[in-house]
C-alpha cells in the first residue's frame, strides 16, 4: 500500500529519523494526489515529475523525505504564482478601456469566465457584488469603484476560480 508506505514514512521523519527516504513510486503518487487537491493551482505535469525525480536519494534510494516536502511545497508555491500571474494576463485582456483597473462592468463579465466548473459554485449577481466588493477591499484605498489587477488575482485564488490555461505562464 504505496500511500501508507508513504505516511509511515513521514511519521519517521517527524520523529526525528531526517535519514528517512519514501520511494520514487510513493512521491509520485503523494505528488499527483496534492495536484489534484484543493490546495493545488497546478495539475502535476512531466517537468515538475523530472525534477522530482532527480531529488537526493538515501542509501536505499529513496528520495529523502525533507528534500520532498520542500519541492511539495516549492510546486505548490510555483502553481500558486503561475496562477496568479494568468489572472494578470486574463484581468489585462479584459479591461476594455485600458486603464489598469476593472469597473465593476468588466468585472462582472469578467467574472463569468472563471467561474468554477462545480455545479455548487452559485453565480448570481449578489455572489458577483460580493466578490467584487472583495477584491475592492484588497487593494487598499479607499476606491470601492475599481480594483486592481493584483487584487484580482488575490481575490480569485482565494476562490479558486479557474483561470483558462491559455494565460497561465508555462
Amino acid at each position: 500500500d504505496i500511500e501508507g508506505r508513504a505516511l509511515s514514512t513521514i511519521s519517521e521523519w517527524l520523529n526525528g529519523n531526517k535519514e528517512a527516504g519514501v520511494s520514487e513510486e510513493a512521491a509520485i503518487f503523494a505528488a499527483s494526489e496534492v495536484s489534484t487537491s484543493a490546495l493545488s493551482f497546478m495539475p502535476l505535469a512531466d517537468p515538475q515529475l523530472a525534477q522530482l525525480k532527480l531529488l537526493p536519494r538515501n542509501e536505499v534510494a529513496g528520495i529523502y523525505v525533507h528534500d520532498f516536502l520542500l519541492w511539495s511545497a516549492g510546486f505548490l508555491l510555483d502553481g500558486r504564482r503561475r496562477v496568479k500571474e494568468g489572472f494578470m494576463q486574463l484581468f489585462a485582456a479584459n479591461d476594455k478601456n485600458g486603464d489598469g483597473v476593472l469597473e465593476f462592468a468588466e468585472f462582472s463579465s469578467l467574472i463569468r469566465l472563471v467561474i468554477p466548473t462545480d455545479p455548487t459554485f452559485d453565480l448570481d449577481e449578489r455572489k458577483i457584488s460580493s466578490l467584487y466588493d472583495e477584491a475592492a477591499s484588497m487593494d487598499g484605498d479607499d476606491d470601492q469603484d475599481s480594483i486592481s489587477k493584483e487584487a484580482f488575482s488575490e481575490m480569485a485564488c482565494a476562490n479558486a476560480l479557474v483561470c483558462p490555461p491559455q494565460f497561465i505562464p508555462s
